[in-house]
């Protein structure tokens, strides 16, 4: 849930609310699909539901399909047998792009240096700096990386292969787009060469 809060919690002027009845519902749905039942998620789903037939936000299918819809998130679900298989993981972010990850109430910045294997699994590095809301590309002016310490107390640079990194807008509203084709890394000469990501 600290990914999928990022959309459930949002400030409605970031998000309306009918993507977060919308996400909740979908929520539910796979939670279900999955073999979990969460009991908060699907009360919010089960409101979510008819609030967005209230508001006509889906379509008359769906409208007609709710009672059953309803019946279905609120049943215990089969437990899975095996683990489901992974998607792919192209990404949509590309080389020189900077975004924010929200973990809780915090922003932590990364800058995309490049990827793995064409558009697989992005090359980041963080600044050194934590924000209380999402920063703009002004707040990132000549602002330093974040180091790894070593065992040997020596900082290094410190880059990560993020793999699954890919949807731009995040539909969990977590990874945001700041800007892109930044040709201004984060500074990080303060610090010795990495040894590796």
């Amino acid at each position: 849930m600290l990914r999928w809060n990022c959309v459930l919690e949002a400030d409605s002027a970031e998000l309306h609310d009918n993507y977060k009845r919308k996400t909740s519902l979908a929520l539910a749905i796979l939670l279900h699909k999955y073999g979990i039942l969460d009991k908060a998620i699907t009360s919010q789903a089960l409101c979510a539901i008819d609030s967005l037939n209230d508001a006509i936000v889906l379509s008359d299918d769906f409208f007609k399909k709710s009672n059953e819809i309803k019946k279905v998130i609120s049943s215990n679900p089969t437990q899975l047998k095996r683990k489901p298989t992974l998607p792919d993981n192209i990404t949509f972010y590309r080389e020189k792009d900077v975004i924010s990850i929200q973990l809780g109430k915090r922003f932590y910045v990364a800058y995309i240096h490049s990827h793995l294997n064409i558009n697989e699994s992005p090359i980041i590095e963080f600044y050194d700096v934590v924000f209380e809301k999402n920063p703009t590309i002004k707040d990132l002016k000549r602002l330093k990386a974040k180091g790894e310490m070593y065992n040997d107390g020596v900082a290094r640079i410190a880059k990560f292969s993020v793999s699954g990194l890919k949807f731009s807008p995040d539909p969990a509203n977590q990874i945001k787009l700041i800007t892109s084709n930044v040709n201004e890394a984060p500074i990080n000469n303060h610090i010795k060469a990495s040894v590796g990501l």
